[in-house]
């Protein structure tokens, strides 16, 4: 009988993305492993056409889950789920509640939270802001826990196109007037993370069309609305904002040649799928790029210059001085992995 395992992330996109090598690591290391995976209705698309996921439930506490009488359904859920081992990659209440209640016999937390211990987890202490490592290598400690020796960096995030989605957003390219890969501007975020104001991308993409690199400008329908004026009339720019749900911005990022934007899953997504990442940071801590930055392609991490912005050298609660970077050196790592010798 195959060794059921439920693996409980249930967060942004991008958070997603990063555990994505975890499943990989499990389905490498136990030959007979079935995992199904506890996510957000918003993110469960990243894992769809993954080898590494056999089922794909979603939570969502502030929709169709809310409420006791949901919570304790998706308990009996896992009961009936007949789970050997649980993973809980970001340990949160309600997930690591349910995982016990749950009764799986062997529940692994990533937390550095006593109170776990109380609900028989084995925890995996760290400080996430202290220590300098990247959060895809966070997730894989819990395989670590199981026994599995895995160096850092043997396993990347990752995710699958169908052909059929591959076949759509070229479609999309091509009506779109674009006939070879593209640069892709994502220009805003869900405000995890500072970011660069919407004139200098406007900057960016005009500055690199000019140079002969087709550039498409992505995001969501909700994103769409504040994209449009900000683009329209600038040639060799396509606004592709909001032409596509999650999988097919999966799909399209992987025909792009490059992308350019923050801290967002989208810039997580892009590395993923195997496209070169210029992406925008701040060095606070909490958000910096060891942590959170590209893995697995050619990248650069643009961010302030030392001594140019208090929040990153100081680490003081003032404002991130990086929306006053400017497009130059953007432009800059874009050309540089633009280039052929690159």
């Amino acid at each position: 009988m195959p060794r059921r395992i439920l693996v409980v992330r249930v967060d942004r996109v991008g958070d997603l993305v990063t555990a994505t090598p975890l499943l990989r690591a499990l389905k490498t290391h136990i030959a007979d492993a079935h995992i199904t995976t506890l996510v957000t209705p918003y993110a469960a698309p990243v894992l769809e056409h993954s080898p590494f996921v056999d089922a794909v439930w979603t939570d969502d506490p502030e929709g169709a889950d809310r409420g006791r009488d949901a919570f304790w359904r998706q308990v009996r859920r896992i009961r009936q789920g007949g789970f050997h081992t649980a993973l809980v990659v970001m340990a949160r209440t309600r997930w690591v509640s349910m995982v016990r209640l749950g009764r799986v016999p062997v529940r692994i937390a990533s937390t550095w939270r006593p109170a776990n211990t109380l609900w028989g987890f084995r925890s995996v202490p760290h400080h996430r802001t202290r220590d300098g490592r990247h959060e895809s290598d966070y997730a894989l400690d819990l395989a670590r826990a199981m026994g599995f020796e895995i160096p850092a960096g043997e396993f990347q995030p990752e995710v699958f196109v169908s052909e059929a989605e591959a076949s759509a957003s070229c479609a999309i390219l091509r009506a779109a007037g674009i006939t070879r890969p593209p640069v892709a501007v994502h220009p805003l975020s869900a405000g995890s993370a500072p970011n660069l104001p919407l004139d200098t991308y406007r900057e960016i993409a005009t500055r690199l069309a000019a140079q002969g690199h087709p550039v498409v400008v992505t995001g969501s329908a909700k994103e769409a609305p504040a994209l449009a004026p900000v683009f329209e009339g600038v040639d060799g720019v396509a606004n592709l904002a909001g032409h596509s749900d999650l999988r097919g911005l999966i799909a399209l990022l992987r025909e792009c040649s490059l992308f350019i934007g923050g801290s967002t899953g989208p810039m997580h997504l892009a590395a993923a799928a195997g496209t070169p990442v210029v992406a925008v940071f701040c060095r606070y801590p909490a958000v910096h790029p060891r942590r959170w930055g590209p893995l697995g392609v050619r990248s650069r991490v643009v961010t302030m210059p030392t001594g140019e912005c208090a929040r990153c050298d100081e680490r003081t609660r003032a404002p991130c001085a990086l929306p006053a970077l400017g497009a130059e050196p953007v432009v800059a790592a874009a050309l540089e992995l633009l280039s052929p010798a690159s």
